[in-house]
């Protein structure tokens, strides 16, 4: 219990003081299973400070539990509100309006805008990218899934697997274009980042399975 106490109250960094009060209070609570007495603190922290994000999340969730959704929902637009440039929570609010807004034309729409906004701020980005392929896939546009995956800056270990993997699902194992542009991801990420070891063996494993030995 200690643990999860101090690595909460770590995270609430920058609050006022006595909001980190009532929320340690309120980590604490909760750990005992006081629910009702942990909520009446976390409340009181976040009217003292609504844009924490550990808070933000806990009131939301709170808000869903009570069958609140536009409350929930008014937690996460005020912060984003607050700190418009901090792309990490656009995309934190893309998720969530995805997990509660299904079946809902509006929160489906507000959360394909949220992640088109942050790829125009970081175009080539993993995080957007990823999500909105996903947005295209839910809908069975793959074309435009395809468009998108085009799109992606694959400098990373990460995107190069994601890029790799999504094109595999996009495209069926035949198609030599397909392959061609796999082979090209996998070699410039060879010959500009050799010391790549997983990329490395995914790519021999690459040439292996389609017989290029």
């Amino acid at each position: 219990m200690c643990k999860v106490f101090w690595l909460s109250v770590a995270m609430l960094s920058g609050t006022y003081a006595g909001s980190l009060l009532d929320f340690s209070y309120g980590i604490l609570e909760r750990e005992r299973g006081n629910a009702e007495s942990a909520h009446a603190y976390f409340d009181k922290a976040y009217d003292a400070d609504p844009v924490a994000m550990p808070l933000v999340r806990i009131i939301a969730e709170s808000r869903m539990a009570d069958g609140d959704r536009s409350g929930a929902l008014e937690a996460y637009q005020r912060v984003i509100e607050a700190r418009p440039d901090d792309h990490d929570i656009a995309i934190e609010y893309g998720d969530f309006l995805g997990k509660v807004g299904k079946g809902d034309s509006l929160a489906e729409r507000m959360r394909e805008e949220i992640y088109r906004k942050v790829l125009d701020a970081l175009p080539g980005d993993l995080l957007p990218v990823e999500r909105l392929i996903r947005v295209a896939r839910e809908r069975s546009d793959d074309n435009r899934a395809r468009e998108l995956l085009e799109t992606l800056d694959a400098s990373s270990e990460e995107a190069i697997r994601y890029y790799v993997a999504t094109t595999k699902s996009l495209y069926d194992s035949k198609d030599e274009e397909a392959l061609a542009r796999i082979d090209k991801r996998f070699g410039e990420a060879m010959g500009q980042h050799p010391e790549w070891a997983g990329i490395a063996r995914a790519a021999s494993d690459h040439f292996r399975t389609t017989g290029r030995m």
